[in-house]
């Protein structure tokens, strides 16, 4: 987690757990959104320009006369965003409404405009598909067109488009500071390619990066009629595990109906996934699909004799009778109905148990074994928003520069602003699950082969075995070695300049 959602995320935390939020005022909207008073915590945090004090050294006196500063962007309410509201979006309100996070951007942006004298232009991409705007931007660039100055879009979509060289690499231009404090270092770290290749970039600018980072979901009332302890203080002391996971997930079978058989639709169910399971369950273990060296060398993860211990741990629980791999994505209606002890997902899940009537737990995903140093995730490259700058911008410093301020300003406003609703609406229930949001953000592992196109075959064989549960993985992973390998290498060599 980055320096600055840490800090305003332990000063949300304590100040949550001295008020108990009885001094913020919080009102249900409609399914559209939700309205929220702004808290006190918040307001003491926006009024303290921290980072938008040190972008103003660091840039000094800018006047862009005017300009209009034009982003590409997925509509309100599409991409992922119809998960939080018809309106969500991360770049542009028209106005302030009461939504503490919209509004948050609507000020960020405002005090943005008055600092550089640039106005922010949203372009709208017009449809909800999220490759509509990889299309726009291959037709534009290609075509030489200057038409904006930045996009915001899927991460993977953007690496897939970087292979073309359609967007300036991130190194290349020197107002954009990698080291402040309000870019992602991990991002920077996982999507630079041989050493100095950058075309991605997210941060306080954006928070679907947050949203998308993979957590456990349990049912509270579920756990307390099973007698068992939410490991809250597991957590805490690093001894939540995958073996303590699995023993509270076996206890969660019941026949309801008692015809003595479990049916996901008809019974309750211990652990519910989708066909994603064991590809993302490997993550908790520290393992990924791809390794990177010291040296920047980028390399299939195949062969390792704790990846190959892992996946047959992972596999024996996925193939248990208390575990049902649902292809049809009804798990969490299922989870809704309190029918589902546990289920993982991405954090962004939670918009849609607003209405859940049981209350639920939030938990980082298990470590392999209590060695292991840290949480670890799977983070959904597809989930993640990141910006990107066209090759055909032809000012890609000043770009920079309108960037760097945003996500300056991003970190005064919209990041306290996102973790003030996490803590005071409805999102996160109890005290307990909000602090675990800290585990679940720094527990963040990307993967170069995680959502993009070269990796497709990498991918089914973990999926396949999901699906199908068959636990032969390293012959399956056998058979398409050499392909993935292949191309893995055209995809490094297409960076190569």
């Amino acid at each position: 987690m980055n320096r600055s959602i840490a800090a305003i995320f332990s000063f949300l935390i304590a100040t949550f757990m001295l008020t108990a939020c009885s001094d913020s005022a919080i009102s249900n909207a409609s399914n559209t959104g939700t309205s929220v008073v702004p808290t006190e915590s918040t307001a003491e945090i926006s009024a303290e320009p921290t980072n938008g004090g040190l972008i103003m050294q660091q840039i000094g006196d800018v006047d862009f006369g005017g300009y209009a500063f034009c982003v590409v962007s997925p509509d309100p309410g599409k991409h992922f965003y119809y998960k939080s509201s018809a309106d969500e979006n991360e770049l542009f309100y028209e106005a302030e409404t009461g939504d503490i996070l919209h509004d948050s951007i609507y000020r960020r942006n405002r005090a943005v405009e008055e600092l550089l004298n640039v106005v922010i232009t949203p372009v709208w991409s017009g449809e909800s598909l999220d490759n509509t705007i990889t299309n726009m931007m291959k037709k534009t660039i290609m075509a030489g067109d200057d038409f904006c100055d930045a996009t915001i879009n899927r991460l993977d979509y953007h690496i897939n488009l970087s292979t073309e060289h359609l967007l300036w690499n991130i190194y290349d231009i020197s107002t954009i500071n990698l080291s402040n404090p309000w870019w992602d270092e991990t991002i920077v770290s996982n999507f630079t390619i041989d050493g100095d290749q950058l075309y991605a970039l997210c941060g306080d600018i954006n928070y679907y990066d947050d949203y998308a980072v993979q957590a456990i979901f349990g049912n509270k009332k579920l756990l307390s009629d099973l007698d068992i302890e939410i490991p809250y203080q597991a957590v805490r002391d690093g001894t939540w595990t995958f073996d303590m996971f699995t023993q509270m997930a076996k206890q969660g079978n019941s026949d309801l109906n008692g015809d003595g058989k479990i049916i996901k639709d008809d019974d309750q169910i211990g652990f519910s996934n989708h066909s994603g399971a064991v590809l993302h369950m490997i993550f908790a273990f520290g393992e990924r699909m791809t390794t990177t060296t010291t040296d920047g060398t980028i390399t299939v993860n195949y062969g390792s004799e704790s990846l190959i211990d892992t996946v047959s741990r992972v596999m024996e629980f996925v193939t248990s009778d208390y575990t049902v791999i649902d292809e049809n994505y009804t798990y969490i209606d299922n989870f809704i109905e309190g029918r589902v002890l546990f289920f993982p997902d991405m954090i962004g899940t939670l918009s849609a148990m607003r209405n859940m009537k049981d209350d639920f737990c939030v938990l980082p995903m298990p470590k392999g074994d209590v060695s292991q140093d840290g949480y670890s995730a799977f983070v959904s490259n597809g989930w993640t928003t990141a910006y990107a700058i066209p090759t055909t911008v032809s000012d890609p410093e000043r770009c920079g520069t309108v960037l760097e301020v945003m996500s300056a300003y991003s970190a005064d406003h919209v990041t306290p602003a996102l973790y003030d609703v996490m803590l005071t609406e409805k999102l996160v229930r109890d005290v307990d699950s909000q602090e675990m949001l800290s585990y679940v953000w720094d527990s963040k592992s990307y993967d170069l082969a995680c959502d993009l196109a070269w990796a497709s075959n990498l991918r089914s064989v973990y999926v396949d075995m999901a699906t199908k549960k068959q636990t032969d993985f390293v012959s399956r992973f056998e058979k398409v070695l050499s392909s993935v390998e292949k191309s893995l290498e055209d995809f490094l060599s297409s960076f190569e300049q």
